[in-house]
This record gives structure tokens, sequence and C-alpha cells, in this order.
């Protein structure tokens, strides 16, 4: 289960992560980190076992330790900006208890007023991210700052709840299942592969697997399949030459006719006007190229703008005013 259940390391700070990623597909997956996220550009859709979100450039969204979470984009991608932290680090700036839940996932409603607040909780989060890509001497300091300012504002005005032990237990039995099961279908979606197979796999009934897939993910299991499969053919007609047939096959479709009837369907035009739309970016390895994390240099370039405005900002605002709203 190395992908669905995703390890956090932290190369820089104890228990602190930071990343910038372009993403055009992620599989549905969890880690024991609260990760607070950015919409640097780009649009993003992001489903959980609740419901569905959909966020552009500015947006912001805040998960769970163990929230089971797909993210896709369109086109070219988006570039998100994640904080990830351990519930032991959260525990470091505010009280929290092992089974206090934040309460929602999007965060633009509760941070609306007055109208500055929003733009300047902003601002933090790129602060933080331009002082741990930019490093330094006072790498560590610098970024715990930002880091207390951000979360004292998560636990100020963003809603919690207390679940039980029972419910707790019983939340992260249903994701570890559905880790398993997703990653098998992750490691086997290129070939042929039936539901009685993963049922088998996970010593389950079909009946119950397929009940327990729909209830967890929303939708069937061939509806899941059909989406990694087309995911990936989309991400090889961006970053290669190969013909139709020849992406339809090695995506684990076997009738080219439903990928192009996909195509059309979800994008509106065929695979060859999306390839068209989309120039082929040739990568040694294209079946990775649904998510990139990007390299500290291109993190900085892709800051650069946004901490130039921030530090306009910040320099205006009064940080005793904005903690006492």
């Amino acid at each position: 289960m190395e992908r669905e259940y995703e390890v956090v390391v932290y190369p820089k700070i104890e228990q602190v992560n930071i990343l910038i990623v372009q993403l055009s597909y992620r599989a549905p997956h969890m880690h024991d980190d609260v990760e607070l996220g950015m919409v640097l550009s780009g649009k993003l859709c992001l489903n959980t076992q609740a419901e569905e979100y959909r966020f552009c450039a500015g947006d912001m969204y805040l998960l769970n330790p163990k929230e089971l979470h797909e993210l896709s984009s369109d086109g070219d991608g988006a570039y998100v900006l994640a904080l990830q932290l351990s519930p032991e680090r959260l525990n470091f700036y505010i009280p929290w208890k092992k089974n206090f839940r934040f309460s929602t996932v999007s965060l633009r409603e509760h941070l609306a007023a007055p109208a500055s607040f929003y733009q300047i909780f902003q601002s933090f989060m790129i602060e933080l991210a331009w002082c741990y890509f930019s490093g330094g001497p006072h790498l560590q300091r610098d970024c715990h700052d930002f880091l207390h300012m951000l979360i004292s504002v998560l636990d100020r005005h963003i809603p919690t709840k207390l679940l039980s032990d029972e419910q707790i237990q019983s939340i992260e039995r249903s994701n570890y299942r559905i880790a398993k099961i997703i990653d098998y279908v992750e490691q086997n979606f290129r070939q042929k592969l039936l539901l009685s197979e993963i049922a088998r796999t996970q010593g389950l009934s079909m009946s119950y697997l397929s009940h327990f897939f729909k209830d967890t993910l929303h939708i069937t299991f061939q509806e899941y399949l059909n989406k990694q499969r087309f995911e990936y053919a989309c991400g090889l007609l961006r970053t290669t030459d190969k013909s139709l047939t020849e992406i339809s096959n090695l995506s684990g479709f076997s009738d080219v006719r439903y990928f192009i009837r996909l195509c059309e369907h979800t994008y509106g035009c065929s695979p060859q006007e999306y390839r068209s739309a989309h120039p082929p970016r040739f990568v040694e390895h294209p079946e990775s190229t649904l998510q990139r994390i990007c390299p500290p240099e291109e993190c900085r370039e892709l800051l650069a703008d946004a901490h130039a405005k921030t530090c306009e900002s910040l320099s205006k605002c009064s940080v005793w005013q904005f903690f006492h709203n």
C-alpha cells in the first residue's frame, strides 16, 4: 500500500513538510498529517468521502489526518502549495486532542470577514513557503513564526468536532480497506481487471465489495476503473506521440472507440484535438506525469510574484488587529 497510504517525510523541519505539486490527477489516498493547501494556479477538484469541492487560484482547503481524498485538474494541471504537519506538531502550537477533527474543508467562508482577513491568511501561507524554499540560517525560526500564526487562525476560526474512539476506529478501518483496494487497482488497471478478482484478493464477497466501493467513493467500481484508465491515457496523449490504439491498449481499454467516446464526453473534443491543445512534453516515464513535485528552485520562481505582493500587503496590516478579529 505504498501509494495510497502516503508516508509524509520531513526534510527540513521536524514533523513539517511543505511542497508545491503540479498535478493532473492523484488517486484517492490519505496520510497521518493535517494538510493545509492553496491553489496557486489552475483549477482543482478535491473529492473526500463526504463531498466534492471545486477550487480555483487563491482558494485554500484543509484536510484531517487519515482523511481519504482525491485530487484532479483539467488540461495542463494545477499548481498546489501544500503544508503537511503531524498532529503532534499541531499540538505544539494549540491544545489538540487525538480525536479532534476540523469540521470543514473549504476555508474561504470561515475567513471572509473583514474583507482583508482571508488575503492576510493567504499571505502567511505564501511567506511560510518562501522561507521554507529559500533556506538560510534562520529557516527554523522564520518558519516557526508563520506556522504559529497560521495555526492560531485555524484554532480561532475553523470549527472542530470531537469524535469518539469508536468513530475514529470505524473511519480508520474503512479508509485502510479502501486504500488497499485502490492500491491494487492502481497496480493493475492497465490490464484486464475484474471486481471478482479484487474481492478474492481482499477476502470479500463481490456484493459487499461493490456496495462498499460505491458507499465510500460514491462511484461504481467500473466507473472508477475507467476513470483511472482515462486519466492515464490522457497523460500519454500529453507526453508521448503514441497512436490512439497503442495508448488505448497501454491504458487497459479493450476498445479504442470507448476511449474516444470518453474523451468527447469529458472534454468535448476528440483525443486528437485534445493532443493538439496540449502539445506533447516528452518525458522518460510518462506514467509518472500525473503528479510532479516541483524542485526548490522552481518553487521559488512560482512564489516570487506572490511573495513580492505579500510583503507589501503585510507591511500595511496590523498583526495585532488580525489576531483580534
